[in-house]
Order: structure tokens, then sequence, then C-alpha cells
């Protein structure tokens, strides 16, 4: 009972009600599953001590503090530019990694935040790399903080990177109280730009998972409970079309159709049985009819299953842009661009592992592919990795970031 003298001795030693029930069914289950003891009429053997069950244990008693985590972690805008915020969440994380016993190496940015890279290992080479990321593309103003429903954790990053990082935190803790952390040599590298396509990252990424075994992406998984063994590549026009002849009127409306004939022709370059996606980011087009003027600005955006794919679709763009000519001055510029993430002989193995894990723990999993890119697409190809080990959920119809609540410790089991 509440007001009994058990429960009043264990609010003394800093429990409340509901974690004194979760730890007198751990000391249940480290009788039953895990220990030797001695009775009356018998000596008892019973199986080695099962430690997805401890973790599993020692998760659930904790979950309220790693709501209190992704709650602060959420409401931290980390907006690309907002070197503030970025630094504020990594510093954060850290805090958490170094009472672990995790060494850190700060990467220092002038024009994004600050990047870290973690690890538990005194050698350059390392079994698992984990790799997340703290920014993201919101401005402050667009902000959505923190809410729950019955069901559902919302809030900017919830779902694409932070609930990702709690998960990552909460999996180390769990590893530490079960005497398995020092056994397993894990870096962890956490960028500040992926929502630029890791303009600088990129090449930390690359030499930080030639040195890993095996990369773990810490992404958001789909609703029906996958893990990514391949992403799409991504690239970025940015094409821009100008009316130089302004003599006449019906100039305008030429250079009108033209721009839309262009952004129309663009599109249809997409064949998602080739594993290709042609879409326009950005459209803009200004003209006065007056003035006789006219410009167009258009932020093309491609995703490709193989690499060959990129450079004919290239090909294809420049003989569709309209050459300079007495009518129209045009330009076009390649933005940043991400490799294709390809599910190879590694991949399916180190899915395999996941997988076995995930069914002694009776977690459903599945392999899913995504159009989008990720920090992962610069990992070798040779290598073991993996995306999307992050909570359960999605975008709803309004674009609103969700993870469902269950997933945030299934998923750090």
């Amino acid at each position: 009972g509440l007001t009994g003298s058990y429960p009043f001795a264990a609010k003394a030693a800093g429990l409340e009600f509901d974690e004194l029930v979760n730890r007198m069914l751990d000391v249940a289950v480290k009788r039953y599953f895990g220990q030797n003891f001695t009775s009356s009429k018998a000596l008892i053997s019973f199986p080695e001590e099962n430690n997805h069950l401890k973790i599993k244990s020692y998760l659930r008693n904790r979950q309220p503090r790693y709501l209190e985590m992704l709650k602060i972690f959420v409401n931290t805008n980390t907006y690309v530019r907002n070197l503030e915020g970025v630094n504020r969440l990594s510093t954060m994380i850290k805090k958490n990694l170094n009472s672990l016993g995790f060494s850190f190496q700060r990467i220092q940015q002038a024009e994004i935040g600050n990047m870290f890279f973690f690890t538990n290992s005194e050698d350059e080479e390392f079994d698992i790399l984990l790799l997340g990321n703290i920014d993201n593309a919101v401005r402050i103003e667009e902000h959505r903080y923190f809410h729950e429903t019955e069901q559902r954790y919302f809030g900017t990053g919830v779902w694409q990177n932070k609930g990702g990082l709690v998960v990552m935190i909460a999996a180390l803790q769990a590893l530490k109280n079960c005497k398995i952390l020092g056994k397993c040599r894990i870096g962890v590298l956490l960028t500040t730009d992926s929502s630029i396509k890791n303009k600088v990252s990129a090449s930390i990424i690359r030499q930080k998972a030639l040195q890993s075994n095996s990369v773990i992406g810490l992404t958001g998984s789909f609703l029906e409970g996958g893990l990514v063994t391949s992403r799409s590549g991504a690239a970025t026009y940015n094409i821009s079309l100008n009316l130089i002849n302004n003599e006449s009127t019906s100039h305008v409306t030429r250079m009108t159709t033209l721009f839309t004939k262009l952004c129309s022709t663009l599109c249809n370059l997409s064949n998602q049985e080739q594993g290709i996606l042609v879409t326009p980011a950005h459209l803009e087009f200004n003209s006065n009819i007056l003035n006789v003027s006219a410009h167009g600005k258009m932020s093309i955006s491609v995703r490709f299953k193989h690499p060959e794919q990129l450079k004919a679709i290239e090909t294809k763009i420049d003989k569709l842009l309209p050459q300079r000519k007495a009518l129209i001055d045009s330009y076009i510029a390649i933005g940043n661009q991400r490799p294709v993430m390809e599910r190879s002989e590694n991949v399916a193995s180190l899915w395999k592992t996941y997988k076995a894990i995930a069914d002694r723990l009776d977690i459903r999993l599945r392999e899913e592919h995504r159009w989008s890119s990720s920090d992962i697409n610069f990992v070798s190809n040779e290598k073991q990795k993996i995306d999307g080990a992050g909570p359960v959920g999605t975008q709803d119809e309004k674009k609103q970031e969700y993870i469902l609540k269950y997933s945030l410790i299934e998923r750090s089991a």
C-alpha cells in the first residue's frame, strides 16, 4: 500500500512508488533467470543471466529521465546557422558521454556549430561508429516545441535526429550498467551541417568511417519499424533564366513559356522503376509587362539509385537548358551532392546481426529503402553500415515530426 512503511522507506532512499515496483520485479527476474541460490531442500541452478532482460529493465526504470532529456533536446533550436543553439545541444550530449568514460575531440567551426567526436577507446580503430547530427533546417520562428498526445511525442527534430541522439545515450548507459560497454571500442561522430548536405563534414565522415568496422546511423525509422539498408544519392541544380531582349512585351510571354516547359521537362526525367526522381525544390518567377522584364529561378532536386545515373541526368539537363541567345541568358550551378548508399553484402551481414538481436528482444524489424539521403551516404559502400536506428515515427499531414512513445525505449534496447 502507498502508506505502508516499505514504500515510505523506499521514498526516503530516492525511489518513487512505480520505481519501487519495477525494482522488485528486477530482483525477481535476477532470481529466476540469472542467479544460483540455495533453498532448504536443494541447490537449484538457473541459466546464465540474460543481458537483454537487464537492459530492458534498466531502460524501463529510467524512461521518465529519457523523456525529460528528449524535451530539452527538442526545445533547443538547432538551425544550422544558430551557432549558440547547436553548441548548447552538443555540450549537453558531451556531459552525458563524458560520464560514460568517453573522451572527446572538438572540431572547431566558424560558420556552423562545432562538431564533436567521442570515443571510449585509446586506439585509432573502432568496432562501431555511431553517426548522428545536431543541426536542422528549421529557423527559430518556425520551430515547433515539444508536446505529446496519448501515443506520440511531437516537436522539431524529434524524429529526424534528436530522438536518435536520446536513443544513443540511453543505449550506451544501459550497456555500461550491464558491464558490456567497455568490451566494445565505440566512436561517436556528431555533425552540424547535415541540413546543407555535409558541406564541411563529408571528409570527416569518410575518415572516421574508414577507422571503424561498422557504422550505425541514428536517424529515425518509419512507422513500419524498419532499418535503412539503402539510400538514394542526392544532387541539387540551381538554374537561372533572365530575359535579355526587352524590345517587345511578347518576349515576356515567350520567357514564361520556356521557363514552365523547362521545369516540366526536367520533372519528366523521373523514373521510379529505375530509382530516379527529379523534383523542383524551389521555383521563383518574376515578370513585368510594363517594363518588359522577366527572371526565373528553379532549384531542382535529383535522387538516384546508381552513381552512373547522375552523369546521364547532368548530360540531359545541359541539353535541355536554353543556351545564351539574343532573347535569354541562362546559368546553372551544381549544389552539394551525396553519393548512393548501396545494399551491399556487408550491409546485408549487419542487417542479419541486427535482426537476430531484435528477435531476441521480440522487436519487429524490416528493411527499407529511403529516397532521401543522409550523413551515412558518405560512408564507403565497402563498410558494414545501416541507418534508421532512431525511434519510430514520421511527419503528419501538417508536416509535424512525431515519434511513437513506446519506440524511444524499444529502439534503445
